[in-house]
């Protein structure tokens, strides 16, 4: 459901951007692509991989939402109001995604013990 919201919040990010004839950076984006795949990959072979995906995971929601937050501040103090509600959208879901994944972290954890402890894998 998360990555559903991702397009539309890039797309709002590209309206905020237009509305002052800026692009989003392509490098900045593709740096931040690959160094989200890299720490994935990094887990591949830990047995514990699911785990610790989940940790990256509430880290990186709560990166986004404090750049929400920061990105709020910067329209707010340059007089930009009107990127704000965009921008309070995005927060909102971020924080919602980042809500979710702490909420669901102690289940996940049993889970994986569960299988751990049943021989099972819990990784790819």
């Amino acid at each position: 459901m998360h990555r559903g919201e991702t397009e539309p919040q890039i797309v709002r990010l590209e309206d905020i951007l237009d509305g002052f004839n800026e692009s989003r950076s392509v490098l900045k984006d593709a740096a931040l692509s690959f160094s989200g795949n890299m720490a994935a990959l990094g887990h591949v072979f830990a047995p514990d991989e699911i785990l610790k995906n989940s940790f990256a995971n509430f880290a990186f929601e709560n990166f986004e939402a404090a750049s929400y937050k920061s990105l709020i501040a910067i329209a707010d103090v340059g007089g930009f109001g009107s990127a704000t509600p965009l921008l309070t959208q995005s927060l909102n879901e971020e924080l919602a995604m980042a809500a979710w994944v702490d909420d669901n972290n102690a289940a996940l954890t049993r889970r994986y013990l569960e299988r751990r402890a049943a021989g099972d894998t819990a990784n790819h």
